[in-house]
């Protein structure tokens, strides 16, 4: 590359004879393109041009051998700097594969980093799906925000009043909580730093999971089940005694609801208690009513529930007691982590189709 075309490629004027003639160059482009411009009548562009021209007209022209020189010169630095660019992008797009890569790979379950901060037992943690941004939540009734790809510390949401039970969060920028025995469920937006709080069950309020950006799932000590939306601050749907009661004639009480868990943007919910089965819900239109679909037969405290993303299985996280308490003892129940095949159910072709 010669003096002239690094130094114009710098955007910086090259010194001593050089730089009169890349400014020759320079301006009989400017002629020519002022010509192109006039035979096309560009108005207000040719005048500008024109008066360009004028003002450079003293410079001295040269063959036009010259010049197609220096128009191919340029266009091969073109097109060096478009395959540059080219050949970078693909660099960081093979490094971002073999950091996925690595990172599928990685089974070791090695220690990487602790973060600190609550002053109680931490009671739920959730990513910010595609994201770096974590939340945890503790009986310490505070919610927490974290960078895990900076490993910082970024926020403290104050606002429940007891100690906080669940947690949940999608891709939006906020999460879900359930207050326990505030009786609470809370809608927390980070950018706005404000929060949303809803009312509906009688008793502490044990687990929530989001069935989609705009609707959840909560279960309560009560033995109810609430669905919500978050325009509403009052349930959709409530279906009480939702495992049955228990106890003798008399004095029965329902079954606490200990986990709930929903088919990412669908209308299927299930729900754990100690009633010797998991059930399946469907949501009604709306998301106004909760229709039971069958029980699963599994012995023990269901105290965690998730769907596999392409809703083939259910895991259940079973324990002889309850993960927030040992009020009672199941004897015959495993500490188990239980995976529960799905079968879906072709749907009947409507009459007439």
């Amino acid at each position: 590359m010669s003096a002239t075309a690094a130094a114009r490629k710098r955007g910086k004027p090259a010194s001593g004879a050089g730089a009169g003639a890349g400014a020759g160059k320079r301006r009989r482009k400017a002629d020519s393109a002022g010509d192109r411009g006039k035979s096309k009548g560009g108005g207000k562009m040719n005048e500008e041009i024109s008066s360009d021209s004028e003002s450079e007209s003293l410079a001295p022209r040269k063959p036009e051998e010259e010049e197609e020189e220096e128009l191919e010169e340029t266009a091969q630095e073109k097109k060096l700097r478009l395959a540059k660019l080219y050949l970078e992008q693909l660099r960081q797009q093979e490094e971002e594969k073999a950091e996925a890569r690595a990172f599928e790979e990685d089974q070791s379950c090695q220690h990487l980093y602790t973060f600190t901060g609550h002053r109680d037992a931490v009671s739920g943690l959730a990513f910010r799906r595609g994201t770096h941004q974590l939340y945890s939540t503790s009986h310490d009734r505070s919610v927490k925000v974290w960078n895990v790809a900076e490993n910082s510390y970024v926020e403290t949401l104050f606002g429940h009043q007891d100690a906080v039970a669940a947690l949940d969060a999608l891709s939006r920028e906020c999460c879900v909580t359930a207050g326990g025995r505030d009786g609470t469920v809370r809608v927390w937006k980070i950018p706005e730093e404000s929060q949303l709080v809803f009312y509906g069950h009688q008793g502490s309020i044990d687990c929530i999971h989001l069935i989609n950006e705009e609707h959840m799932v909560s279960g309560a000590d009560d033995g109810s089940v609430a669905l919500w939306g978050l325009s509403k601050k009052r349930p959709l749907a409530l279906q009480r005694e939702a495992h049955g009661l228990r106890g003798e004639p008399g004095l029965e009480q329902p079954f606490w609801i200990s986990s709930v868990a929903a088919l990412l943007n669908t209308d299927l919910v299930a729900t754990g208690s100690h009633s010797s089965c998991v059930r399946l819900w469907q949501c009604g239109e709306g998301f106004r009513q909760l229709d039971l679909l069958c029980d699963i037969p599994l012995v023990g405290f269901i105290n965690s529930l998730k769907f596999s993303s392409s809703g083939d299985f259910l895991v259940a996280g079973v324990g002889q007691e309850h993960r927030l308490g040992r009020w009672w003892r199941i004897k015959e129940a495993r500490n188990s982590v239980c995976i529960i095949p799905l079968r879906r159910v072709p749907v009947p072709p409507a009459a007439g189709s």
